[in-house]
């Protein structure tokens, strides 16, 4: 499969889920309030720069994602019933084939994990696609206490490139005490994401379908897979409880106000 990185890029925000821990009684967590501003609309906000319509994706509590985005051009995608984040983005790479459009970059980030992000890392992630020529590009960063954060793991192989992603519902006692993890903001070659987004299979322990899979699937593929390592600081909390959404708010405070706005 010949792998292109110098034409069109869209952007896709993640915005489905269920939500349960957060308590949102059918409004969806990404409409919540963070720093006076949903959560979604950091997203929609970064990648809007990266050129065309950003597609998001909803499902439970599709009508508070489409209030709190109400001021903004997107096209909202609905995901029928909530399978995990592969399924989400299937549903948005079939509306990019019923549109007939054929992005050369696919950009992928959640909707509750965007707040942090901003030009410099989006430039960053671009470039670093670019250069490497990867069916798949991914932010990772390094915690301590990974368990704390229940992020899925980064695999590395021998020479040290990354080989998979490992969730942590489906991680074993060693793969767990793994530091480097996923932050989940990935730029996608378009025609890899398009020929392989279907062929994802749902996990045994879940039954979900994981977007993560679609590095295994380079690999096996003998595709290249690129990791941009970021501090921890750059990547702050995703947020699925309350107590997340006050503790990463202070975090963001933290790291803006020691350099200055983000944008």
């Amino acid at each position: 499969m010949q792998l292109k990185q110098n034409g069109s890029m869209v952007g896709i925000i993640l915005a489905a889920g269920r939500g349960k821990r957060f308590g949102a009684e059918g409004e969806n967590k990404t409409a919540a309030l963070y720093e006076g501003k949903p959560m979604v609309a950091y997203g929609v906000e970064l990648l809007a720069g990266a050129g065309g319509v950003v597609s998001v994706v909803v499902g439970v509590g599709e009508e508070s994602v489409r209030k709190a985005l109400a001021g903004y051009q997107v096209r909202f995608v609905r995901q029928t019933e909530p399978k995990g984040t592969g399924d989400a983005v299937r549903a948005a790479v079939d509306d990019l084939k019923k549109r007939r459009q054929k992005p050369e970059i696919v950009l992928v980030g959640y909707g509750d994990h965007m707040m942090f992000y901003d030009r410099q890392m989006l430039g960053q992630l671009t470039d670093l696609h670019r250069r490497s020529k990867a069916a798949v590009t991914l932010v990772c960063t390094e915690y301590d206490q990974p368990d704390e954060l229940c992020w899925g793991r980064i695999v590395r192989k021998a020479d040290g490139g990354v080989e998979r992603i490992v969730e942590h519902k489906d991680a074993n006692p060693k793969e767990r005490q793994i530091r480097e993890l996923n932050a989940g903001f990935y730029a996608f070659d378009g025609n890899f994401l398009r020929e392989n987004i279907g062929k994802l299979m749902p996990s045994a322990v879940t039954g979900e379908y994981y977007l993560t899979d679609l590095i295994k699937a380079a690999r096996d593929a003998d595709l290249p897979v690129a990791g941009l390592v970021v501090p921890f600081e750059k990547v702050g909390l995703g947020i699925n409880t309350r107590q997340e959404l006050s503790a990463s708010q202070k975090l963001f405070e933290k790291y803006k106000n020691s350099r200055g706005v983000i944008k």
